[in-house]
């Protein structure tokens, strides 16, 4: 599952993308490098959560908890998936992968700690691991 605008840059399969900006999304799907889509196809579901403004677009009964990524794990859980394993989401504010090195991103904002603690401990009981940053601390905590 691809999440956000990483879905124009990912370079291999996806089967399923997500992001809380359902419209967003669509054009992300537009966007993906035509490179990709002739060796890999095109790009499969689109998720989000309620209330989904946009046909073609599956929503999901969770609340905005400010990071993509936090909502994008407890979607792939509901789908089924028995783990999750997050790359690319350090959940710190080093920015994102197309950012140059001095620009900063507001993750530490977007996802408290608090809240990936308690999903962590109450949901997703080790079915959800990170490789990176933050998200690998909080993640790793029995």
């Amino acid at each position: 599952m691809a999440i956000n605008d990483m879905l124009m840059y990912w370079p291999g399969r996806i089967k399923f993308a997500y992001s809380h900006d359902e419209r967003q999304l669509v054009h992300w799907k537009e966007g993906r490098r035509r490179c990709h889509t002739n060796a890999f196809g095109s790009v499969g579901s689109l998720h989000t959560i309620e209330p989904c403004r946009v046909s073609g677009v599956h929503s999901w009964p969770y609340p905005t908890m400010g990071s993509s990524s936090l909502a994008a794990c407890h979607v792939a859980l509901s789908m089924g998936f028995d783990e999750v394993l997050l790359i690319g989401c350090p959940l710190d504010d080093t920015g994102h992968f197309y950012d140059p090195p001095q620009v900063k991103s507001n993750f530490m904002n977007e996802a408290p700690t608090d809240i990936w603690t308690k999903a962590h401990l109450e949901y997703f009981k080790g079915r959800v691991t990170s490789q990176s940053g933050r998200s690998r601390e909080i993640l790793s905590q029995s």
